[in-house]
């Protein structure tokens, strides 16, 4: 299942939407944008994951159902409010929900709160907000998982730079007895809330297929390249081995032309990528300096022009 969040939703109110949508392979529910707020969708593979009811509110999505036929459970997808009043009614009342349950439940999102002084950087004394949701969590009975990949899900971009671990899965002990489970914090080259992926399966399922770009076609010299490759190619044998064999050529032709003509800007992507991480894990730790701060910018600016030359050979 894939929780997504927009933006703050900070009423209660609960929505009228009864529908769920999808097609043969997956389905989803949202919590739509109002003006200038956004909303939560939950996206699921329905070969996977049965869906038996759903509750969808301003601040949070409930799904119930059965994962492979053998595991019930609540997947929660939340988007807690600022403010600490509004926080505490929100977990009251997910408290109030899960009063009704006793499958296991999985919460996860942006709870606009920590739980300690070690999840902000100059923080140094608990809150009320932060003793409410200490207090939710072990109402709820729910395990915080370790975060792998960094400490902190939220900065506010700022010279003087707050960073706080805002966005995290909470579950039950039976996810844990089923699942090996591990949360990661992804990189956040632009927004504000880095990613973060609660995965179990570890297995490598081998190579990527080959990719044809659209964006391949504006130059003439592509399918010269491939119609010469195609003919230069001899091969004998039965017919569904030569096309393949063929295929194979062109293939390997046109992975070393679009290098040389477009450069291997998936690289070079994820180099910037993991360039502006460790800019972030740095700035974790202490403030950036003058000229860390620069390179900083600089390598932001390569990312965006990477990442719409990437968009553009998407389409």
């Amino acid at each position: 299942m894939l929780l997504v969040q927009e933006s703050k939703l900070e009423s209660l109110e609960r929505l009228s939407v009864q529908k769920m949508w999808g097609n043969a392979d997956f389905e989803f529910v949202c919590s739509n944008a109002i003006g200038a707020s956004g909303g939560l969708l939950c996206i699921w593979n329905r070969d996977f994951f049965k869906v038996d009811s759903v509750i969808i509110q301003r601040s949070f999505i409930q799904v119930q159902g059965v994962i492979n036929n053998i595991f019930p459970c609540v997947v929660v997808n939340v988007y807690a409010p600022n403010e600490v009043v509004q926080r505490k009614l929100l977990w009251e009342e997910l408290l109030n929900v899960k009063a009704s349950s006793s499958i296991p439940w999985c919460v996860g999102g942006d709870f606009n709160e920590i739980q300690d002084v070690n999840e902000r950087v100059g923080c140094l004394r608990i809150e009320r907000g932060m003793r409410d949701f200490v207090d939710f969590r072990n109402n709820m009975e729910l395990i915080d998982l370790p975060m792998l990949g960094r400490n902190f899900t939220w900065t506010n971009f700022q010279d003087r730079a707050i960073h706080s671990r805002l966005d995290r899965f909470l579950v039950s002990i039976q996810w844990m007895e089923n699942f090996k489970l591990l949360q990661w914090g992804l990189p956040r080259p632009i927004s504000d809330h880095c990613p973060i992926v609660l995965s179990e399966d570890g297995r490598d399922w081998g190579p990527r297929p080959f990719k044809f770009m659209d964006i391949w076609l504006s130059n003439p010299s592509c399918m010269k390249l491939a119609k010469s490759t195609w003919n230069e190619c001899q091969v004998t044998g039965w017919a569904g081995f030569i096309i393949m064999q063929k295929l194979k050529a062109v293939k390997h032709k046109l992975k070393v032309w679009n290098k040389e003509v477009f450069g291997d800007v998936t690289l070079a992507l994820q180099k910037t990528e993991s360039a502006l991480h460790q800019f972030e894990l740095l700035e974790e730790e202490r403030q950036l300096n003058e000229d860390e701060n620069a390179a900083r910018c600089k390598t932001k600016s390569e990312f965006w022009r990477l990442s719409r030359l990437t968009e553009s050979m998407w389409r």
